[in-house]
């Protein structure tokens, strides 16, 4: 019995057909985009490309890639630079900004500081030239610096039981003249004091009272402290009296302007003019 046929009857009954490769059907995306088919055995058919000349495409890759990121990285830092500025520039002006902000009511409250302090400057000399018209301190009047006698200065006379000769009066109480300096001597305190309005407003009612003259007037003023100072006594408390037996009429008139002008001093002077001879 024959289990097989010869071999030269099987191989003519053997289909003889195309051998066909596993991957003939399989397709990249790029060719299928292409609308072309390339498998593995048509890829055999390429020219085969060399170690160096791929290591070569590589390099000019790598360059191409190392140029461009250079280029990009100063492009960017650029723009880094020019972002940062106006960053820079825009908080410098909010800065500015909040400071002017800040400093405006600062400066105006500085303002009306030194406006108020102005203004209380001028108030004060105002009290001081207000003061300086109305009171009159020892330093006018005055041999020392501190407050003085009345009567070392005028020799004013003054009643007394047991004497009447002119004796020493309290000091005058009130501030320290500006205008003034208490250094002067006691007549050219009265020469100061006989240049001011208020003493040549009261010179002029008691001049036309009197029917004098004020020219006569004021020349006994030159020398009224030399010869008062002559009847000067120390004595206590009394009233101060002009006797008319001891001045002349322009005498008495000008200790009278005086004795009317501290009328409106502080603590004034109790006085009197005896008219009896």
């Amino acid at each position: 019995m024959r289990f097989s046929k010869s071999p030269i009857r099987f191989a003519a009954s053997v289909r003889i057909d195309t051998f066909r490769h596993p991957t003939d059907h399989v397709r990249t995306a790029f060719d299928r985009r292409r609308g072309q088919t390339t498998n593995h055995v048509q890829q055999r058919d390429a020219p085969l490309i060399s170690m160096h000349d791929h290591h070569v495409a590589l390099r000019n890759i790598e360059a191409k890639w190392l140029k461009l990121t250079v280029e990009q990285r100063v492009f960017w830092g650029k723009q880094d630079a020019i972002r940062y500025r106006e960053q820079h520039a825009e908080l410098s002006q909010h800065f500015k900004d909040e400071l002017k902000l800040l400093q405006e009511p600062q400066k105006a409250l500085i303002n009306d500081l030194f406006e108020q302090k102005e203004q209380d400057q001028k108030r004060i000399q105002q009290g001081i030239i207000r003061n300086c018209d109305l009171l009159v301190g020892s330093s006018l009047l005055s041999l020392s610096t501190d407050f003085s006698n009345f009567s070392t200065v005028c020799g004013f006379e003054r009643e007394n039981r047991e004497d009447d000769g002119a004796g020493k009066l309290q000091p005058l109480r009130g501030p320290r003249c500006e205008k003034i300096p208490p250094t002067v001597g006691v007549q050219e305190g009265l020469d100061k004091l006989a240049q001011r309005s208020e003493f040549t407003e009261v010179l002029h009612k008691e001049v036309q009272a009197r029917k004098l003259v004020v020219e006569d007037v004021m020349a006994c003023l030159n020398h009224l402290y030399d010869k008062v100072c002559k009847r000067t006594k120390e004595m206590e408390d009394a009233m101060v009296v002009v006797r008319a037996a001891r001045y002349t009429d322009n005498e008495r008139a000008a200790l009278v302007v005086l004795l009317k002008l501290q009328d409106n001093w502080l603590d004034p002077l109790d006085w009197i003019e005896d008219m009896s001879t």
